[in-house]
């Protein structure tokens, strides 16, 4: 599971995306990439570790199938991904072997565009009208559904061979290396969705890298010989600081989510305990958070809502918006809990002198 923002991507251990289940590429609420197979001579890769740098990157390790006598096999294929708002991922072949290797590379793609809700009660059938468009280095997935259309555009380093179709014959010379870069940049109703990473860009001056390096410096350390707390801390600490949501139209003002990866959004209740629990660490999350409530709070009676003038809101989704901004979300007020929660870390807040 790597998680940035609202955006989550979930696959296999051996960096595949396979279709059929809850693996795939999320954002605003919609399964922006539901296949993302990679197979070397007809084959899926050999997992053989994960490496995961931060909570929105990791390098996946496999390897080909042996060759025919060969005992073992001597292509090693690293996967390093990155998700912000979209995927980029950069995928290197290296021969070990001592002579020279023609392997065909074959990446299988979908996209099906699900609702979160209908992949995680098991629904998984396409939405919408269906179309793919192709271009010299670019698959352009796109579906229209109740006046709206969402694309996901899949480009590539590289030309697409053989008319579009995403496979390539390589040569590797004696402890060579073949790579390929590509990202997934998604649009609703043509506006694009800005990806924290994309195809030619540096990865370290992305957003998400300069925001998690932010508050590492702000974690408090906490020196112990006890070496159990002190993993229990740095986890904590690492955790809490990959549930952190960005409004783009306030980029400084953090709210925490509920939990990864089904629950990257606002939830009232969760976001103020979570808020009041974490003020040793670092009260300005708290603010950001109450900040953020106070924006939505509830203005007008609406029986569908639940919306009630002075109510704090239970939940936001993304499943009908049309930008990343939180004010695109739709709300929901249904919830006892979250208003009176509010006032006790708004004063809590106001002890501290903050």
């Amino acid at each position: 599971t790597l998680v940035e923002g609202a955006s989550f991507c979930l696959s296999g251990g051996n960096g595949d995306v396979r279709p059929g289940g809850a693996d795939g590429l999320y954002l605003l609420d919609s399964r922006f990439l539901s296949r993302l197979e990679l197979r070397v001579d007809g084959a899926p890769l050999e997992g053989l570790g994960v490496a995961l740098e931060e909570p929105f990157s990791a390098i996946f390790f496999g390897r080909g199938a042996p060759l025919a006598g060969a005992a073992d096999s001597s292509l090693v294929v690293f996967r390093t991904r990155h998700v912000g708002g979209g995927l980029l991922q950069h995928v290197e072949l290296r021969n070990y072997a001592p002579e020279a290797r023609t392997v065909v590379v074959e990446l299988e793609l979908d996209v099906d565009f699900a609702d979160l809700f209908d992949v995680k009660e098991g629904r998984t059938s396409p939405r919408g009208r269906r179309k793919l468009e192709l271009a010299e280095s670019v698959l352009r997935f796109g579906s229209e559904l109740d006046g709206h259309t969402k694309v996901a555009a899949v480009s590539f380093d590289r030309p697409l061979p053989r008319g579009g179709l995403a496979r390539w014959e390589v040569e590797l010379a004696p402890k060579g290396s073949w790579s390929l870069r590509f990202d997934v940049v998604a649009s609703l109703d043509g506006a694009e969705v800005a990806p924290r990473y994309r195809l030619g860009a540096p990865v370290e001056s992305a957003s998400p890298a300069r925001q998690l390096s932010a508050w590492r410096r702000t974690v408090p350390v906490v020196s112990t010989d006890h070496p159990d707390l002190a993993t229990a801390v740095r986890r904590a600490a690492e955790d809490l600081g990959a549930l952190r949501l960005f409004d783009p139209e306030f980029p400084d003002r953090a709210v925490v989510a509920a939990g990864a990866p089904w629950f990257m959004t606002v939830f009232g209740r969760d976001s103020l305990i979570t808020a009041y629990m974490a003020l040793v660490v670092d009260p300005e999350l708290a603010r950001g958070v109450l900040e953020t409530l106070a924006r939505f709070q509830g203005s007008k009676v609406d029986p569908v809502t639940e919306e009630e003038p002075g109510r704090i809101l239970h939940e936001m989704r993304f499943g009908a918006a049309v930008s990343t901004s939180l004010a695109g979300a739709s709300v929901y007020y249904g919830t006892v809990d979250a208003t009176p929660l509010f006032v006790l870390l708004l004063g809590e807040l106001r002890r501290w002198g903050l």
